[in-house]
């Protein structure tokens, strides 16, 4: 079993639709942004806060063709590394 220190997992809502690209090289792959919200009670006020990271998520090959499915406000989990 390989250990990967670069592994990443991220869970939240699309931005927008899925769009499809090509590189010069004829090469298609799939661009996504990711959303994933973080909410926390302030010790200080009490008040909930709440915080949006954005992430952009590219398919090659295989995944590529499966992440064009996906929509805006669709909830996602992705997991991966630089060496998938």
């Amino acid at each position: 079993m390989k250990l990967s220190t670069n592994e990443v997992a991220l869970i939240g809502f699309v931005g927008g639709d899925a769009q499809a690209k090509q590189t010069r090289n004829k090469t298609n792959y799939t661009v996504v942004n990711l959303a994933p919200n973080d909410s926390w009670k302030d010790k200080q006020t009490g008040e909930w806060q709440k915080r949006t990271q954005w992430h952009r998520l590219v398919g090659w090959g295989r995944v590529a063709e499966s992440m064009l499915s996906l929509g805006k406000g669709v909830f996602i989990q992705v997991r991966g590394s630089d060496d998938a």
